[in-house]
């Protein structure tokens, strides 16, 4: 970190912004569509996993958000692969 980055001038991590959102999605889409949660999910804990590491690596702000995204993510995988194979396997 610089001397010049205080937290309030520190860049926020978009990758978090975006795991947050689609790991939100692959939670909400449990509910109404939720073979979809499988892909958001997958795809917000790639984006959030990538963001952690860049908030380490560089030194950006987002990690709560990060941390979200993969939690919702996870959640969304999980409980989306159950569903998804209650309803069409069994």
């Amino acid at each position: 970190m610089n001397e010049t980055d205080t937290p309030a001038t520190q860049r926020r991590s978009l990758k978090a912004i975006i795991s947050l959102v689609l790991g939100f999605d692959a939670f909400i889409f449990l509910v109404i569509l939720f073979p979809f949660s499988l892909i958001f999910g997958i795809i917000g804990l790639w984006t959030g996993l990538k963001a952690l590491k860049d908030i380490k690596n560089y030194h950006y702000r987002g990690r709560k958000a990060a941390l979200a995204g993969v939690i919702f993510s996870l959640i969304g995988i999980i409980v989306g692969a159950i569903i998804t194979l209650n309803v069409f396997v069994l």
